[in-house]
């Protein structure tokens, strides 16, 4: 049938003629029930919509009902560690592991909160590190010309004096470039690199020149460390850079001190 006629059982009026959409529409808005009457035009009589197999799955589909599961017994926390110890369940997912997810603290996102805490540090500790490492070696190198320095003031025939002499000339360059790393001039560092490396091959060759080895290591263990101080990124280096500097910049300290250094 292309066309449909209904009715209600306790009413003669009909509707109709309906199309299958029509038809189906009204059987979900609920105009028509398994009891209002369609039809036949092959009978041509009047039947409920129970007796079209056809159509009443169409106007009426089945519904899922709703069923309760039996509740199963709460299971204990050793039960449940059993459980995922052997791999039957997964562990569910805890506030802890929430937070530290948000926080960037596991297991695969450990390593860069790791990372970034040691740039922190090494950052915190180059200012005042090299800073210190600068005066040290400031003192260690202009020390045995103290006399030298002090009539530098009040004369200019020492004062040219001080430019002849490599030694005091970086220790005053050094001397400088501490005060400007305290004061948190950190552009200065490409200044103090450079100073590092001139410390290496400049005083490790007068050093040897002069005739004492050791303190030609003690330079080069000066001029490496703050070199390597002033590019480490990680805490780490940092601290390694330093403490070979300071080892250097306190021998050499310790010679000038005690008068074993003497310029030539």
């Amino acid at each position: 049938m292309s066309e449909y006629y209904i009715k209600q059982p306790d009413t003669d009026h009909a509707r109709g003629p309906l199309s299958l959409e029509q038809l189906i529409s009204l059987g979900e808005t609920g105009n028509v029930t398994e009891d209002t009457l369609l039809y036949d035009e092959g009978t041509e009589k009047w039947k409920p919509l129970t007796a079209f197999p056809d159509i009443l799955p169409l106007l009426f589909p089945e519904r899922k009902t709703l069923t309760l599961n039996r509740i199963e017994a709460v299971p204990t926390e050793d039960h449940v560690a059993n459980e995922i110890a052997e791999g039957n369940v997964k562990p569910a997912i805890s506030t802890d592991s929430i937070l530290a997810a948000a926080s960037g603290d596991t297991k695969d996102t450990r390593h860069i909160g790791r990372r970034k805490e040691s740039k922190e540090k090494a950052a915190s500790m180059a200012v005042p590190g090299i800073a210190a490492l600068l005066t040290i070696s400031a003192i260690a190198l202009i020390f045995p010309a103290k006399n030298l320095v002090i009539e530098a003031i009040s004369s200019e025939t020492a004062l040219m004096s001080i430019f002849v002499n490599p030694m005091v000339l970086i220790g005053l360059i050094y001397a400088a470039s501490a005060l400007g790393v305290f004061l948190g001039v950190t552009t200065l560092f490409p200044l103090v690199r450079i100073i590092g490396a001139i410390t290496v091959g400049l005083m490790g060759y007068l050093f040897w020149a002069w005739g004492n080895p050791f303190l030609a290591y003690c330079a080069i263990l000066m001029g490496s460390g703050l070199f390597g101080a002033t590019i480490s990124t990680r805490y780490f280096w940092m601290l390694t850079c330093l403490v070979i500097g300071f080892i250097g910049a306190v021998s050499i300290a310790y010679f000038a001190i005690t008068g074993v250094i003497v310029y030539p």
